[in-house]
């Protein structure tokens, strides 16, 4: 069993822009495909999201699942204006 080591963290300008459809379905339909293709070991694979600036959380099994997931959000976020104000990859802790 796959066991997720970081997790990808993206700031939008504004909740607008991290609930808007349909990037959000096609965000959340990538992660489970991801999860399919065993690049996450949870489904979902949200970690929590925060609002004042909004935050979207994923966890992956590695350091490269997490920069696909980031560079498919940065590759599609000018389709629909969305504003992406940061991205970054973080290891988790070890269990």
């Amino acid at each position: 069993m796959a066991i997720n080591t970081c997790m990808s963290v993206i700031t939008y300008d504004n909740e607008t822009d991290w609930a808007l459809e349909p990037f959000f379905t096609e965000r959340e339909q990538l992660a489970e495909q991801m999860f399919y293709q065993d690049k996450t070991a949870t489904k979902p694979n949200g970690v929590g999201s925060d609002y004042d600036p909004p935050f979207g959380r994923r966890a992956w099994v590695d350091f490269a699942a997490a920069q696909e997931f980031l560079d498919f959000v940065i590759a599609t976020a000018p389709t629909y204006n969305v504003t992406i104000v940061s991205t970054t990859i973080e290891a988790l802790p070890s269990a």
